[in-house]
């Protein structure tokens, strides 16, 4: 799998289109490419210790230990962010089950959140609780 961290338009659109958001405002991208399988992690909402996460793909198969070790050491280990959030819909049960896999917590709802009325889950991990980047390996 390559990983591509040019910021190219078509990543992003990528992004936008599958998780259904219309803009993540200033952002970064990783794009991870190989025979047809893409997967694209935005981060966004960046602020003093954390950082907004997104995740798009078109299959299961971009996941692998050393690419997620790729995803978390960018916000904990170059940006030396202390936590990163990801705000799912309530409806999105594989991306649910992903974030809590990963290890990220159930921090709360935010009720009526999008255009359809269905709330936001917020999910958190912590640089600490993170089995996924350098420092955090246990």
């Amino acid at each position: 799998m390559i990983c591509d961290l040019a910021q190219k338009p078509e990543y992003l659109e990528f992004a936008q289109r599958l998780t259904k958001t219309k803009s993540f405002g200033a952002c970064q991208t990783i794009a991870f490419v190989s025979d047809g399988v893409m997967a694209v992690v935005v981060y966004n909402a960046f602020d003093e210790q954390n950082c907004g996460i997104s995740i798009a793909t078109n299959s299961p198969k971009w996941c692998s230990r050393r690419v997620l070790q790729m995803i978390f050491s960018y916000p904990f280990s170059v940006l030396k962010l202390r936590r990163v959030t990801a705000t799912i819909r309530q409806s999105n049960e594989k991306s649910r089950s992903l974030v809590e896999r990963l290890g990220f917590d159930l921090e709360g709802e935010l009720g009526e959140y999008y255009e359809n009325g269905e709330s936001a889950m917020i999910y958190g991990l912590k640089k600490r609780e993170s089995r996924w980047h350098e420092q955090g390996r246990r």
